[in-house]
């Protein structure tokens, strides 16, 4: 379900800013939970652009929109807007015990991982 949607409305967009609004869509899919699906609208309205940004994923739905003069500028808005909406959803991912676990279990492997580079570990 790792799929992305792009839609331009109202205009042609140039080379330059259809490779951009992918690489702000891809950015965005890569940030969002595994397996989602993101779709992204750019509209032109006038002298402006509106664009939405959706997420779905089995971890909820995230929804941004913004509009701008300047596609860069949009781009930049809808980046920041859906980043604050994932890491509030990452910051409820783990309680301060889980990630207290993950940092020990890291460090053993670390641990672990240096001394067999060493010759000092050979099993467990």
């Amino acid at each position: 379900m790792k799929d992305i949607t792009i839609q331009f409305e109202g205009f042609s967009p140039s080379t330059y800013v259809e490779t951009y609004v992918k690489e702000i869509v891809e950015e965005i899919r890569k940030e969002a939970p595994t397996l989602a699906s993101v779709r992204a609208t750019i509209h032109r309205a006038g002298k402006d652009f509106r664009g939405m940004v959706r997420i779905k994923s089995r971890a909820g739905e995230f929804f941004a929109s913004a509009s701008a003069r300047r596609v860069h500028d949009l781009g930049h808005k809808l980046i920041y807007r859906i980043r604050r909406q994932l890491g509030k959803w990452k910051s409820t991912r783990f309680t301060r015990e889980t990630i207290r676990q993950l940092g020990s279990t890291a460090v053993f492997v670390v641990g672990i991982m240096a001394l067999t580079a060493i010759g000092l570990h050979t099993s467990l």
